[in-house]
């Protein structure tokens, strides 16, 4: 059933009775880092808290909620579970995993971990699903964000995940319309170009938002993307513009022919794609006159006197400002929020909430390919391991990877862990007969304002040199970007896709690898 938010006189009056700023105010969602003073503005529509631990979190939370005349929505990016914006939270690999698993109950439930561990800590929204669809390997934002390469998966394992926050108490918000995955551009660095007709669009990314619509999503974030199959070129250009702000693609597509009557927030309107597109604050006001609600990430420093001026020269019309206002005080209405603020649930179960996560990994982690059939193989005390880490963020995981050490070293007495800087270091050891068995951990992944998700730079010169071909029988394991094998097709014999590693997945994979506890196919 489709979700509206119904204006109310509650919430006109409240909003009558705002100036301005009160307006400006209501209508934006600024974000706090941990490491910061909290805003000294307050009674935002929104406040996105980046990730820190529960105890953290509960007080940021708490003392600026206190500041606000009545509660506001208080969001983050709980796109994978909650472990990764709550650094203590349950930790579970990717939305891919679950997709990769085929289980909608485990999406589900992991998207009602998200909920009930949020809402702990005084989360009520949540900046997630992604339902982007990864059509092109070098998607540089996609990636494991996305459930799946199809658009039915991603309904499938997505919806449930929504579905689990909602019924336990979180609003979900579908990403990005109208759908990334297209292109191997980034939305922070620049415009990527969804390029399907409108008939490929209407049996992918359109499926996709239309039936979840359908089942009752709450918010939808228009990506900085632009679909030419629905829009006009931009004023006197040969180019279109980004979602974000198209009347055609907000008003006249999501709105009209889609029929989303819930809240649209956009994505960070620092990012290259908006800001780099037009003046950001020219952007922010074209949005809201698009159709859009809530403005993602403005810098307060200059946002109300830049908004200001453009609600003098006609840029942004005080009605619809007043209007997007509306909108967002008659949600908090009719979530409750002007009544009382929202109660952390009192049965988290984490056992449960771990269970789920174990049951996605032991599902998930998957043979890519094995031409000699290496697996699984046996490994004794004697065993000489060499445990090669390619990783392009090696000191945020480390940690990780030494468990994987670790569980190695349950079978063998020598397990040597390699960081090497040029691949003649790996290839010396491996000629010198130093190993009788190499597991490669590589490590790549999505990271904002990159513009790609796959080995780059120095790190992925350790790919070269030929010390995969020197006759010791190798594993590769992708621990993160689920593509490399395509990358790496002819060096990589034996490949393992975890679809985002945990600390439960080192012993999962050393299982898998022995045989003790077979992957599934």
């Amino acid at each position: 059933m489709k979700f509206t938010i119904p204006i109310t006189e509650r919430a006109k009056k409240l909003v009558d009775e705002m100036d301005i700023n009160s307006l400006l105010c209501q209508i934006t969602c600024p974000q706090f880092f941990s490491h910061t003073p909290l805003p000294k503005q307050h009674n935002f529509g929104a406040l996105f808290f980046h990730a820190a631990n529960k105890d953290d979190l509960k007080t940021s939370i708490k003392k600026f909620k206190s500041q606000c005349s009545f509660p506001p929505l208080i969001t983050t990016d709980m796109e994978s579970g909650p472990g990764e914006m709550i650094k203590d939270g349950t930790q579970f690999p990717s939305i891919m995993a679950a997709g990769i698993a085929g289980d909608e109950q485990l999406a589900y439930d992991m998207g009602r971990a998200a909920a009930h561990e949020g809402r702990a800590v005084g989360y009520n929204w949540s900046l997630s699903p992604c339902v982007d669809i990864a059509a092109v390997a070098d998607s540089p934002m996609v990636s494991l964000r996305s459930a799946a390469q199809d658009a039915d998966t991603v309904i499938k394992i997505a919806g449930a995940y929504m579905r689990g926050l909602q019924e336990s108490g979180m609003v979900a918000t579908l990403k990005h319309f109208p759908g990334d995955g297209f292109d191997i551009y980034d939305q922070h660095l620049t415009v990527p170009i969804n390029p399907q007709t409108r008939e490929e669009w209407f049996q992918t990314s359109g499926k996709v938002f239309k039936e979840l619509i359908d089942q009752g999503a709450m918010a939808i974030m228009p990506g900085h993307i632009a679909l030419p199959a629905f829009d006009n070129k931009w004023k006197d250009t040969d180019y279109y513009p980004p979602a974000s702000i198209s009347k055609p693609l907000l008003g006249d597509l999501l709105r009209g022919e889609l029929g989303f009557d819930g809240l649209i927030v956009s994505d960070a309107v620092n990012m290259g794609g908006f800001a780099g597109f037009i003046n950001r604050f020219d952007a922010a006001a074209l949005f809201l006159e698009a159709g859009g609600d809530c403005v993602l990430f403005p810098n307060l420093d200059y946002f109300h006197t830049e908004m200001k001026i453009r609600l003098e020269n006609g840029m942004l019309k005080k009605e619809t400002l007043v209007a997007r206002a509306c909108r967002i005080v008659s949600l908090k209405d009719k979530l409750g929020l002007l009544d009382r603020d929202t109660q952390p649930p009192t049965d988290i179960n984490y056992e449960k909430h771990e269970a789920t996560s174990r049951a996605i990994v032991d599902k998930c982690v998957r043979v890519i390919r094995d031409r000699e059939n290496l697996l699984p193989t046996n490994i004794t005390k004697d065993t000489r391991i060499g445990h090669v880490i390619i990783s392009m963020r090696y000191d945020d995981e480390k940690t990780l990877f030494a468990e994987l050490t670790t569980e190695l070293g349950k079978y063998s007495d020598s397990v040597d862990e390699l960081i090497c800087e040029a691949p003649e270091e790996i290839f010396d050891r491996v000629y010198q007969g130093d190993f009788d068995l190499i597991v490669c951990s590589i490590s790549a992944r999505h990271d904002y304002g990159t513009n790609i998700a796959r080995l780059a730079g120095p790190k992925a010169r350790l790919m070269m040199g030929g010390w995969m071909r020197l006759g010791t029988p190798t594993v590769f394991i992708s621990h993160f970007h689920p593509f490399i094998e395509k990358e790496y097709f002819y060096s990589t014999d034996t490949i393992i896709n975890t679809y985002g590693s945990t600390k439960y997945t080192m012993k999962r994979l050393v299982q898998g690898i022995i045989g003790k506890q077979p992957f599934e196919k």
